[in-house]
Order: structure tokens, then C-alpha cells, then sequence
């Protein structure tokens, strides 16, 4: 324990925020991030990564009443922390214009046309994800017209992505 806590006392690591993180063992973390004005990256740490803020997902052939014990066992005793997550904001800015992008490349050409939609759980936002999926697939509507169809394209899909606050249609081809 010893050389593990010698080990990690004057390890420095950077994080993806770019702020450099010293990772240190035990009573001498507080001490050290107050000197180090680490604050900010700490309560930063300590909602985002805390087990509450987690979820697993189990697969394979297992009984779950033999797996339940298991999970009690070791992840029981994680503190899961008291601060929670503001919500993500998935709002983007006004679009003034048409936003257009024209790029040349060795690969086949492509287009991708977006639109702008509702909210999750507005009442047009399951009609959308329905019409998805008749566009979607070999037996969709949108690859039979155009790569079966009028074979003008390689590939061709359509998605519905629905957000909190808003969302966005997309088809491709």
C-alpha cells in the first residue's frame, strides 16, 4: 500500500479539458487541491463522475438472481455522491441562413439534408420516428426509390433524432 500511495503521489496526468490533474492518495488530496486551485475540477469530478451519475448493463447467459448479489457486493459500498447533474441543454444557437458544405474527395459523393423538429414526447415527434422507420431498410421506401429505384445512390437512410428541447430529421443518400 505503501509503494502504491509513493507511486501515485507524483503522478501527473492531463486531462481532456487540458487541466493537469495530480493525482494523489487519501487525507493529501484536499490539502493538495487547494494549493493546486483545483476546486473547480474537483466539484466538476465529483457530479460527473460519481457511481449515481453511472448505470451497467449486463450481458451473456448468467441467472440474474446469482448476478444481483454480486453487483450489491461491489458496487454497494461506492458512495454515489449527493450533487446531481444540471440537465444537458441540447439547444442550438438561431440558424440565420442555410449552412452549406461542399468538400472533393476519392470517395463517393453524398448528401445529407437535415430539418429541424420537435421536442421529445411532443405529439409530432413519434409520427417522425415512425416515419423513419417506413424510410429506413432494404424494404424502406427511401432505398427502394433510390438505390433500387432509380439507382442514383449507393446507400440511402433517414433518422429521427428527438432531444429534450429539440430535434432534428435527417435523410442521407
Amino acid at each position: 500500500r505503501e509503494h502504491a500511495h509513493r507511486s501515485l503521489s507524483g503522478a501527473v496526468q492531463r486531462h481532456v479539458f487540458g487541466v493537469e490533474l495530480l493525482l494523489l492518495a487519501g487525507d493529501r488530496l484536499a490539502e493538495r487541491s487547494q494549493q493546486l486551485h483545483l476546486r473547480p475540477g474537483l466539484e466538476y469530478w465529483n457530479t460527473y463522475y460519481r457511481p449515481g451519475n453511472l448505470f451497467g448493463v449486463l450481458v451473456g447467459d448468467f441467472d440474474p438472481e446469482e448476478a444481483k448479489p454480486l453487483i450489491e457486493q461491489y458496487f454497494s459500498r461506492l458512495d454515489p455522491g449527493t450533487t446531481k447533474p444540471a440537465p444537458v441543454v441540447t439547444l442550438e444557437i438561431d440558424q440565420l441562413a442555410e449552412q452549406r458544405m461542399n468538400a472533393a474527395g476519392d470517395v463517393p459523393p453524398s448528401v445529407e439534408i437535415r430539418y429541424h423538429t420537435v421536442p421529445a414526447g411532443h405529439a409530432d415527434s413519434y409520427a417522425l420516428d415512425m416515419l423513419a422507420e417506413i424510410l429506413n431498410g432494404r424494404t424502406g421506401r427511401l432505398y427502394r426509390g433510390l438505390v433500387e429505384g432509380r439507382g442514383i445512390a449507393a446507400s440511402a437512410r433517414a433518422s429521427s433524432d428527438t432531444r429534450h428541447y429539440a430535434g432534428l430529421f435527417a435523410v442521407s443518400a
